[in-house]
C-alpha cells in the first residue's frame, strides 16, 4: 500500500469519526468529539503530519512550500535557496519554523510578472495564505534577496514586522559604478535580449498551447526573465531594520555592500567563501550560513 493510499484512508476515517483538519497559521490542526479522537487516531496524524500537510496545502501557493511547520519561533522564510533549505532547517533545530520559496519557471511555467514589485507581491499573497500575520524574517539567495525585501518593504506597508532581512550575494545593479564592467553589462545585455527574445517568443506561444518550457533551456530562460525584471527595479526605502548580507570573495562589484548600504543603514556583511554558484553547496559557505542566520534568529527571538 503506496503513501497516498494510507493518506486517503487516514482521511476518510477521520470524517467519519467527524473529525475535522485543517492548516492554518501554518500549523496543521485537529478537531472533533474527544471521545472519537483515540491513540490510534493520534499516531497517525503523527506519523502523517507532513504529507497532510502536503494533502492540505492550497493550490493557490505553489511556489511556497514547507520545511519546516514546528515550533513557536518567529517564522523564517527563505527564497530561491534550494538544497540549502534542508541543512539549514536542520541545523535551526525544530522550534524555528521555516518556509521556502522555490523558483516560479522551474516547472517549466511560463513566468508572467512584469516587474520585481508584482513578483514579489505574489510570495507576499502565498506567505499570508499560509501565515497571516508576522513578524517573519525574510531572506533570498541572488534574486531571491531582491525579491525578499521588495517583500519586507510591502509587507512593512501592511502593517506587518519583519526583524530581520537575509541577503545572499545579490546586487542592486541600480548602484553599480563601475564603469567598465557595466559597459561590458550593457553588451551582454544586447546579445542576451536577440538571443533569448526569439526563444521566449517561441515558448510563450507554445505557452498558449499549455506546453512548457523545455527542461534544457528552463535555467537559461530563468534566468534571462530574472535579469530583465532585475534591470527594471529601483527599489525604494522602506526597510529599517537589521540586514543580514553575504557577499561571494568572487563577486566583483565595486560597492562592497552591493548598493543596499544606499537603502538600509543597519547592516552587517559577511564575506563567503567561493563563487556565486558555490555558495549553494560549499560547506564552508553553508557553515557559515547557518551560524551567522543561527545568530540572528536566536537574537530575534530572545
Amino acid at each position: 500500500m503506496d503513501a497516498q493510499t494510507n493518506i486517503n484512508e487516514l482521511v476518510r476515517e477521520l470524517r467519519n469519526r467527524n473529525i475535522e483538519l485543517s492548516f492554518t497559521n501554518g500549523k496543521l490542526k485537529y478537531s472533533g468529539p474527544q471521545e472519537n479522537i483515540d491513540k490510534e487516531i493520534l499516531a497517525g496524524l503523527k506519523e502523517n503530519k507532513a504529507r497532510l500537510i502536503k494533502y492540505l496545502w492550497p493550490d493557490d501557493c505553489p511556489n511556497m512550500m514547507p520545511i519546516n511547520t514546528e515550533g513557536s519561533k518567529v517564522p523564517l522564510i527563505l527564497l530561491h535557496a534550494g538544497e540549502a533549505n534542508y541543512s539549514l532547517s536542520e541545523h535551526l533545530g525544530k522550534d524555528q519554523p521555516f518556509y521556502g520559496f522555490f523558483y516560479i519557471g522551474s516547472e517549466g511555467e511560463n513566468i508572467r510578472y512584469k516587474s520585481i514589485e508584482a513578483f514579489a507581491g505574489e510570495y507576499v499573497k502565498q506567505l499570508r495564505k499560509i501565515v497571516p500575520g508576522g513578524p517573519y524574517i525574510l531572506g533570498g539567495f541572488s534574486m531571491g534577496g531582491i525579491l525578499a525585501y521588495e517583500m519586507a518593504v510591502q509587507l512593512d506597508k501592511m502593517g506587518e514586522e519583519v526583524p530581520g532581512l537575509v541577503l545572499v550575494d545579490c546586487e542592486i545593479p541600480l548602484f553599480r559604478k563601475d564603469l567598465r564592467a557595466g559597459i561590458k553589462k550593457k553588451l551582454r545585455n544586447v546579445y542576451d535580449h536577440f538571443y533569448y527574445r526569439g526563444k521566449h517568443m517561441l515558448y510563450q506561444t507554445l505557452g498558449l498551447f499549455n506546453v512548457d518550457v523545455p527542461a534544457g533551456f528552463r535555467k537559461q530562460y530563468i534566468l534571462w526573465i530574472y535579469s530583465r525584471l532585475m534591470r527594471k527595479y529601483k527599489p525604494g526605502k522602506g526597510y529599517d531594520d537589521h540586514l543580514l548580507l553575504f557577499r561571494t570573495e568572487a563577486n566583483d562589484s565595486p560597492n562592497r555592500y552591493l548598493g543596499w548600504d544606499n537603502l538600509v543603514e543597519n547592516i552587517e556583511l559577511i564575506e563567503l567563501k567561493g563563487d556565486h554558484g558555490l555558495m549553494y553547496t560549499d560547506s564552508g559557505s553553508i557553515s557559515t550560513l547557518k551560524e551567522k542566520i543561527s545568530t540572528l534568529t536566536e537574537k530575534i527571538n530572545s
